[in-house]
């Protein structure tokens, strides 16, 4: 009965999580908690492709702070996450669920700031990042995605670099074969 949220904020953003009061009621309240990844206050750089990561949850004590006068570029609620010991991520985007596996990405995140792809498992509070782009002439900023139905994922690119003809769209097996179908 959980939702689970993508922020498309930076230089910081959250990966989030709604428990709700009474499941698959979401309107009758619930609890707004942002993801910790142990020992990575930032999830921008400096991660290891397929190493596996411990996950914790900070609650959200005032989800309704996010754009206040307090905040007026909206960074209200995960200002309260980072204070809790939330993970800092950078341009979350797309979000899709199969198998009991959350896939997300960031559109700015790792060394050439040109995007990563997460994989959740919540089973397990694990996360791992399956796709790290090499540079803005690659592919970048991977954004919307969709599972297939043979289980790889969809990516549609946001393209960082504006010097390339046009977006593309790829895809990412289970095995971690990346590949560009049609632009």
């Amino acid at each position: 009965g959980m939702a689970y949220m993508t922020e498309d904020n930076g230089p910081n953003a959250g990966f989030y999580r709604y428990i709700p009061d009474v499941p698959g009621q979401l309107a009758r309240g619930g609890r707004l908690q942002m993801m910790k990844v142990v020992d990575h206050r930032e999830m921008k750089d400096h991660l290891v492709l397929g190493q596996e990561m411990d996950v914790e949850w900070v609650d959200i004590p005032d989800p309704a702070a996010g754009l206040v006068p307090a905040h007026p570029n909206g960074d209200g609620v995960v200002s309260q996450g980072l204070a809790a010991g939330g993970s800092a991520f950078v341009a979350l985007e797309g979000c899709a669920i199969s198998g009991g596996r959350i896939y997300f990405t960031s559109k700015g995140g790792g060394p050439a700031m040109a995007g990563y792809i997460f994989e959740y498992d919540p089973a397990r509070e694990k996360i791992w990042l399956v796709f790290q782009s090499p540079g803005n002439n690659y592919f970048s900023g991977p954004d919307n995605l969709v599972v297939s139905p043979r289980g790889s994922l969809v990516v549609c690119e946001d393209r960082l670099n504006l010097n390339k003809k046009a977006q593309s769209v790829a895809g990412l097996t289970p095995e971690g074969e990346f590949f560009r179908f049609c632009q």
